[in-house]
């Protein structure tokens, strides 16, 4: 499996619901799927149903095992395969080859190859026995097998979860009652009250409600969506007489601010993990939330481009030829300013390892020859990101994108540099020096 996803259990592949889907490990190279029914049936074929929005390779040759025979062929347009009629209570397939999917990571920039899946496997033959559990069906756990609540270190109270098979492949929140509607007496003061963690279930909140009359729990309203991007939201909610929290469903972060009408709000980590602010009592209105470090990071980024344009500009600049003793039309001043945006552009690219390559560029360029070394660095930096664009990711080194971004640095701020700055005798350079 790809994922720990309910929603994506092998058994999705035979459960009538095409909104679900078996999806293979990333790490298995020819993944199978095995799938038994209770009594033996004739075998007329097979059928792979893959909806068009699945992200995960196609299916492309598949061999069948069945009533020890063994079958491989090319899945058809329609998702058939073609398996020699055979009476079997079982069969194997093993995806051998794939129609690949590739995902881009927006961070790295590289691709990935999906691993392969299906929505739906049908035996053409036996369909009516693999009916999968209804959706509505209820997968529900007695008293004593949901978690258990421990309080100030002593074991309270055990509960039972209801829920239901849609509930659970959604990956929805579940309610864990005591069993049999069990209170329990705390004295005034303060208690650690704990909820153990199981293999089934993660403890995501606890929720204390007094008994006597007094008002239960009430849903939180939901705020209204006015704007929502990655690093800046804008939410609009009433006023209540009671304060409140408002929260998000992401990691909490402190580089996330938000203000209430221009008023900051205090933050809170909610739950242990997610991203919350307090609202206090009687305040309502327009509230914006700003992940602060993305306006560096953009400031970074224009910064750099403006300065990879500078440099392209610079290093176009027209050099016209004059007599042997002549002044260089680029001079001293400008090959100063040519060589400082080179290193400028590397360490807003690279970093403190970018500059350091544009630093050894331009030294290679005025040790060499500028146009040898530019050359031989961009046809080094084209063919390694080609390598790394088309290649299999699982072949990829993790060094080669790194490696293209720095020769592409390279490159660039090699660019920069003149051939020489001063003759071997000491004196500068001609306007014949100047190339």
């Amino acid at each position: 499996m790809a994922t720990s996803d309910p929603a994506s259990r092998p058994q999705a592949a035979i459960d009538g619901v095409e909104s679900t889907a078996w999806i293979a490990s990333p790490l298995d190279e020819r993944p199978e799927l095995r799938i038994t029914w209770d009594e033996p049936r004739q075998v007329r074929g097979v059928k792979l149903v893959v909806s068009p929005d699945l992200p995960a390779s196609r299916p492309l040759t598949v061999t069948a095992f069945a009533g020890g025979l063994q079958t491989t062929s090319v899945v058809t347009g329609s998702g058939v395969l073609t398996v020699p009629p055979v009476v079997t209570d079982r069969i194997r397939l093993r995806f051998d080859n794939v129609a690949a999917v590739r995902s881009l990571n927006p961070v790295t920039g590289v691709f990935t190859t999906l691993p392969v899946g299906v929505n739906e496997v049908r035996i053409l033959g036996a369909q009516d026995l693999l009916t999968g559990p209804r959706l509505f069906d209820s997968v529900s756990l007695p008293c004593g097998f949901g978690p258990e609540v421990v309080i100030d270190g002593e074991p309270a109270l055990e509960t039972a979860v209801d829920a239901t098979v849609t509930r659970v492949l959604i990956d929805d929140r579940l309610s864990a009652a005591p069993c049999g509607g069990r209170t329990v007496t705390l004295d005034a003061g303060e208690h650690a009250v704990t909820v153990l963690a199981t293999e089934e279930f993660a403890i995501e909140s606890v929720s204390l409600e007094p008994v006597g009359g007094v008002q239960r729990w009430i849903a939180p309203a939901v705020p209204e969506v006015l704007a929502w991007d990655a690093t800046a939201r804008t939410v609009a909610f009433g006023a209540a007489p009671a304060p409140r929290v408002l929260e998000t469903s992401e990691n909490a972060n402190p580089g996330w601010t938000a203000t209430l009408d221009g008023i900051p709000l205090e933050p809170i980590r909610v739950d242990g993990w997610r991203q919350g602010w307090i609202v206090p009592a009687g305040s309502g209105g327009t509230a914006s939330l700003v992940f602060e470090p993305a306006g560096a990071y953009r400031a970074g980024l224009v910064a750099g481009l403006v300065a990879v344009i500078a440099l392209i500009a610079l290093a176009m600049l027209p050099q016209r030829r004059r007599d042997a003793m002549a002044e260089p039309v680029v001079g001293r001043r400008g090959q100063v300013m040519l060589a400082c945006a080179g290193l400028v552009t590397g360490l807003f690219v690279g970093g403190a390892v970018g500059l350091v390559v544009s630093a050894a560029a331009i030294g290679l360029a005025l040790a060499v020859s500028r146009p040898r070394i530019v050359m031989a660095l961009g046809i080094g930096a084209a063919l390694v990101a080609t390598y790394v664009r088309w290649a299999d990711p699982s072949s990829v080194p993790d060094l080669l994108p790194g490696l293209a971004a720095l020769l592409a640095i390279g490159a660039i701020t090699s660019a920069a540099a003149p051939d020489r700055w001063w003759r071997a005798d000491g004196g500068p350079t001609s306007a014949e020096d100047v190339r």
